[in-house]
């Protein structure tokens, strides 16, 4: 890439000899150079304006002199070279400082700063969603900055302009009346999930000294969470990413039905992941099941070796009471001084629908 306010250096090669011009262009001309060779090669400079950034392209017109032999050839040949402008002066560097690992239910302190005064936002999601989304850090500094083509050309556009989206929503917008009767055939039994992690500061002031935003990590949530930055200040730009580990000393996962209906006897299938280190290969682990809406069959405590690092299954028996609604199912981990929770919802539903 060329630096603002220095020359790039052009060989050009003609079919004869003769004199040209040389200009730099995009949307308009910015800088133009006569120049004059008696012979088919030559090495021109010309100066690249300053202010001019992205991209740009070197326009050479070179017309055959007089005296040349080469009158079966079009007397005038062209070449046109694009070339980029380094963008280092519109680069804003940013800096994210995050703990390796968080614990479930804990504060995750992000500290943040940048090369220059500039307005900041910082968001975080589950790196889960992320890869069924295929999303990808964005650029804007790229994307404002993005190659142009060449427009030396005048011509309108306005024909082509979309009318204000407003406007065509406000003309398109169904009556109001109905949401009453809509909203009659909603589920009123409807099952509880969690909500995906995913979070984002709002704009924020950053600069070169660091600051520090607080996000709290879901008590449920285990797995890896992409902190993104995008930065811009004027005509800058700036972006970066991290992740951060979150996963507690012990990790639990079940599988429960989605819906059941008063009295229904059901099983209720746990795994049950050891992740507190200095446990060892012994490590006994107390699992216990609750619930208001269920009575637990058997016994509601389990005692499960799980060496460190692994995962063990364990299973309970639940009946359903009356208690119609989403209703959730809490699950209590501990050992040696050291716990988790989780908990999940599932639907108790009328055994019947509901007649008028």
């Amino acid at each position: 890439d060329y630096q603002p306010g220095s020359e790039i250096e052009i060989q050009i090669k003609g079919p004869y000899t003769g004199a040209g011009l040389i200009t730099i262009e995009r949307d308009k001309v910015f800088a133009s150079k006569w120049f004059k060779t008696s012979t088919t090669s030559t090495v021109e400079r010309i100066k690249i304006p300053e202010g001019l950034e992205g991209n740009a392209f070197v326009n050479v017109t070179f017309l055959r002199a007089p005296d040349s032999k080469e009158i079966y050839m079009s007397p005038l040949s062209y070449a046109v070279r694009p070339f980029s402008i380094s963008l280092d002066t519109k680069r804003i560097a940013i800096d994210l400082e995050t703990p390796q690992k968080v614990k479930p239910g804990q504060i995750l302190k992000i500290g943040y700063k940048a090369s220059k005064a500039t307005k900041l936002i910082l968001y975080g999601v589950d790196e889960g969603i992320l890869q069924v989304a295929k999303y990808k850090l964005p650029d804007p500094l790229t994307y404002f900055y993005q190659r142009r083509a060449l427009q030396v050309r005048t011509f309108q556009l306005l024909d082509l302009l979309l009318p204000e989206y407003s406007l065509i929503a406000g003309l398109s917008a169904a009556g109001g009346d109905e949401d009453g009767t809509l909203s009659r055939n909603l589920n009123p039994f409807k099952r509880k999930t969690e909500a995906p992690v995913v979070f984002w500061s709002g704009v924020l002031q950053a600069g070169p000294e660091q600051k520090t935003f607080n996000y709290q990590v879901p008590d449920y949530f285990n797995g890896n969470i992409k902190i993104m930055a995008v930065a811009a200040s004027g005509s800058a730009y700036g972006a970066h990413e991290g992740q951060t580990l979150s996963r507690g000393d012990f990790v639990i996962t079940s599988n429960v039905p989605t819906f059941v209906v008063p009295g229904d006897e059901f099983e209720v299938g746990v795994g049950l992941s050891n992740q507190a280190e200095g446990s060892g290969d012994k490590a006994k682990v107390k699992l216990e099941i609750s619930g208001a809406a269920f009575e637990v069959s058997g016994t509601s405590v389990q005692e499960i070796e799980v060496p460190e690092g692994r995962e063990k299954p364990a299973t309970f028996k639940l009946k359903a009471k009356a208690m119609l609604g989403s209703q959730p199912i809490r699950f209590t981990a501990s050992a040696a001084g050291k716990s988790a929770k989780a908990s999940v919802e599932t639907s108790v539903r009328p055994a019947v629908p509901y007649y008028t």
